[in-house]
């Protein structure tokens, strides 16, 4: 034979479900709120989300929140939104944290959507917009010669090799100066170059190289994170190119 629970006067409605309706919070308990305290955690929120465009003021936090109500719907028993004593404020600061922290990200995700659809434009993808190989174009000196003759040794690399990485990071160590190549294979182009120091080189090349030293550092950080056990879990069910 089961005990009979005893009375609980917060349940009531049908199979002992606490009854909700939309309220809104009460804002008498808004003067006794740690507004410093709500104002550093939406700042950290925005920086974990990364809305580095994104101002907030605190004054302006406080205004807000003692405007309008129609921001927000809040499904909840009515005595959990009601300050009949300073023991429901924490509840209800708590109530008012989590809503304002909702309304931060779909607010700056709705502006941003707004601006991504005025300026994104769609095109369908043409093959024949990327090139299949490497185009190079040597200067007619000494200079020049060199280069294309290491070059051609380096395409037969890539060529023959299944796996051609170590054997084009061996081909780089003996390479004339000034010309870095990076093997990452997730690259659409394998290998990549830069001209190291922006030093000139006797020859052009299409698609153009990389430009600038923090793209080369870009993709030697990112070809170690991509190569390291411990990350290698990340890319069990997700394909990386470049």
């Amino acid at each position: 034979m089961k005990r009979k629970r005893p009375h609980d006067p917060q349940i009531s409605g049908a199979c002992g479900q606490a009854l909700k309706e939309i309220f809104q919070l009460d804002k008498d308990a808004f003067a006794f709120f740690d507004w410093d305290a709500i104002y550093r955690e939406l700042l950290e929120e925005k920086a974990r989300l990364g809305y580095w465009n994104m101002g907030i003021d605190k004054t302006a936090l406080i205004d807000f929140a003692n405007g309008e109500d129609g921001w927000y719907r809040l499904l909840a028993r009515r005595e959990d939104v009601t300050f009949s004593s300073f023991a429901k404020l924490a509840g209800i600061e708590r109530l008012f944290r989590t809503l304002v922290c909702a309304y931060m990200r779909q607010y700056y995700e709705r502006l941003q959507r707004l601006y991504e659809d005025e300026h994104r434009e769609m095109r369908p993808i043409n093959e024949s917009w990327i090139p299949e190989s490497y185009q190079f174009a040597f200067e007619d000196t000494d200079a020049g010669r060199l280069w294309e003759n290491r070059l051609e040794e380096l395409q037969k690399i890539v060529e023959e090799e299944d796996v051609p990485g170590a054997a084009i990071n061996q081909w780089a160590e003996t390479a004339p100066q000034g010309l870095v190549v990076i093997a990452f294979r997730q690259h659409l182009y394998m290998p990549v170059f830069y001209s190291k120091n922006g030093e000139r080189l006797p020859f052009t090349v299409k698609p153009v190289s990389l430009d600038a030293p923090g793209e080369a550092n870009f993709l030697k950080d990112l070809e170690a994170f991509y190569d390291s056990p411990e990350n290698r879990s990340i890319f069990v069910e997700i394909d990386l190119y470049l």
